[in-house]
């Protein structure tokens, strides 16, 4: 099995907690961070828009700041 890396191109913060993402194989992926909220309670700082508005993509994940992100692989 060959394992293949997602790559995030460009991301997208959008109205309230939803995002987009751009991917390398030129795929766009829409998330509601709402929904990795009820999995992951700590997220939930993620409602305050100016935290939000603070995302960045890295290699791997989309980070707020140290305590706050998710990996890639859960929005494509």
């Amino acid at each position: 099995m060959k394992f293949k890396f997602i790559h995030g191109a460009k991301l997208y913060l959008d109205e309230g907690t939803s995002l987009r993402v751009l991917f390398m194989d030129g795929s766009t992926k829409k998330y509601d961070m709402e929904e990795a909220i009820k999995d992951v309670p700590q997220l939930s700082k993620l409602r305050d828009r100016s935290i939000f508005l603070k995302g960045r993509l890295t290699m791997g994940a989309i980070v707020w700041n140290d305590e706050l992100d998710i990996a890639i692989e859960e929005i494509y």
